[in-house]
């Protein structure tokens, strides 16, 4: 699983509305249970470019500094890795535009805010 399968997931939940609420909406609560209603997966993930990782990442569905209260229009997500450790650093977070950014933190936390502009902030553009 990758962030670009999160992203595909929430296209789906937004196109066939899997929560049922009758809304075309983006999942903007926990990351596990989009995943438990896309697919039924757990919440752990690999990231484009970093396999051979031994340990598993997190995801983390995030906010905007921006919103009151989460804007159903848009999402965004963090993977981090569970463990800290030599070779497994790097942050990784996605929003609905597509582009995966990444960034040692320094720290295995992840974040809860999605960047206002991650390239001022210095996350790398994931290609």
């Amino acid at each position: 699983m990758t962030l670009k399968h999160i992203a595909g997931f929430q296209e789906r939940f937004r196109k066939e509305d899997l929560d049922r609420n009758g809304r075309l909406d983006c999942w903007r609560g926990d990351l596990p249970r989009l995943l438990t209603l896309a697919e039924g997966t757990l919440p752990y993930a690999r990231v484009e470019g970093a396999e051979g990782l031994k340990e598993p990442f997190q995801v983390r569905a995030l906010r905007f500094s921006d919103e009151a209260r989460p804007d159903p229009g848009r999402f965004a997500a963090c993977c981090f890795p569970a463990v800290y450790a030599p070779g497994i650093r790097s942050h990784y977070i996605i929003r609905e535009d597509g582009v995966v950014w990444k960034k040692d933190l320094g720290h295995a936390d992840g974040i809860r805010v999605y960047p206002d502009d991650p390239a001022a902030e210095g996350w790398k553009k994931v290609e």
